[in-house]
């Protein structure tokens, strides 16, 4: 829970971290070999880690839980030999109503087209000890891309929002399915119910980048959304869009980068919350110089403080990822230290003056490695990625 006196964000931003004072403990997992695309969950009572195993012809969604410090056998949610496998769009699960129903998603494919593929989900009302028929997402019918899912609970189930390819035309050409095709890829929502029905369909935008990750969290005004919006002249910049009053608001951006960029950069969005806190970290090239910033808001994302500066130069890689804690801000990033690639978490303090910055573990530089993801429970930040020296899911806790 939040300790927080003073709500008033200072622009104030120090650039020199202190003596490093994490300590990172490896706790262990029933991850497979050939596990990845990692992700963690928590649901109040637990925290679930969920990662895709790859065997032979098949691949399987497993989820376990952690208890006494260590991760319990493996659960199977999914399996099937048609599956689209993405470094950078990657399965998860949610987790809402009495904390005991989970949902869990991945991306299917849907026809012979490299990007035709559909997003199933399947629901748990028992804490993932049973799994329901799965059922797919948006209703448009459409061979194309559906991806990069986020959710965020709400009172009448899990929000999910994800890239729809619906409107984007086949290209009439001889790529061999190395195109996205022509038409503009849209950020739509819906809502699942505990009992499965998909109620309040919406689009939330109708031009986005069609590659990068997108993010949403609830906060007590309703939820918010980030993506990477595209222009009309390829600028690529962060919007964000609020769900108020049944609807969404018309998307802004979170700051004006202007990186135009003729091609999707993967790097998206995170958001974090804590009532009516949110912070908002994304990763930028423009003006050729590769940037992680960040921006607080005190007021449900209605307003955000300046940018402040996480890294910058040609270390840095991105694949971001941002919790709250307490009175803390943690912000994750991959950086290139030439022969392999750190993994860096900076703590900043809610009036966003840096605390520490430390280097938590190193891994591969290849697209294999994938994005870390964190997740806060039990007062303490837990770190999860695929680990390119084993070839299985690491788990790390933070104290």
């Amino acid at each position: 829970m939040f300790r927080i006196t003073v709500l008033s964000i200072l622009l104030f931003f120090s650039c020199t971290a202190k003596e490093s004072d994490l300590m990172v403990v490896d706790i262990p997992n029933p991850s497979h070999l050939n596990s990845g695309e990692a992700n963690l969950v928590e649901n109040g009572s637990e925290l679930i880690l969920s990662w895709i195993a790859e065997s032979d012809s098949l691949d399987i969604l497993y989820s376990s839980r952690l208890v006494n410090n260590s991760f319990e056998k493996a659960i199977e949610i999914a399996r099937d030999s048609n599956w689209f496998i993405n470094w950078a769009d990657f399965p998860g699960l949610a987790a809402f109503g009495d904390k005991l129903h989970l949902l869990g998603y991945w991306l299917q494919m849907r026809d012979s087209g490299t990007y035709d593929y559909d997003i199933h989900f399947s629901l748990s009302d028992d804490n993932g000890k049973s799994w329901s028929q799965s059922k797919v997402l948006h209703n448009d019918g459409v061979s194309a891309e559906h991806g990069f899912v986020s959710t965020a609970a709400v009172d009448n189930g899990i929000m999910l929002i994800w890239l729809d390819g619906r409107d984007m035309v086949k290209a009439d050409s001889h790529d061999e399915g190395h195109s996205h095709g022509s038409g503009f890829m849209t950020l739509r929502s819906a809502v699942v119910t505990s009992e499965g029905e998909i109620i309040d369909r919406q689009q939330i935008d109708n031009r986005v980048c069609e590659c990068c990750q997108t993010d949403i969290v609830n906060t007590e005004c309703g939820p918010i959304a980030v993506y990477r919006n595209r222009s009309n002249h390829e600028v690529r910049d962060i919007y964000y869009a609020r769900y108020y009053n049944d609807a969404w608001t018309d998307p802004k951006p979170l700051h004006v980068d202007n990186w135009q960029i003729n091609g999707c950069p993967v790097n998206g969005p995170r958001i974090a919350s804590y009532e009516n806190i949110v912070v908002a970290t994304w990763f930028t090239q423009s003006e050729s110089e590769a940037k992680v910033q960040f921006k607080i808001s005190t007021d449900c994302g209605k307003s955000f403080t300046d940018p402040q500066l996480v890294g910058k130069g040609e270390k840095i890689m991105g694949r971001i990822d941002v919790q709250l804690l307490e009175d803390h801000i943690f912000i994750s990033h991959m950086q290139n230290d030439s022969m392999d690639a750190e993994i860096v978490i900076s703590d900043y303090s809610i009036d966003g003056r840096l605390n520490t910055r430390q280097t938590i573990a190193r891994n591969g530089l290849s697209r294999k490695s994938g994005f870390p993801r964190m997740a806060v429970w039990n007062e303490n930040l837990f770190v999860s990625f695929r680990d390119l020296n084993t070839d299985r899911i690491k788990t790390l806790k933070v104290l």
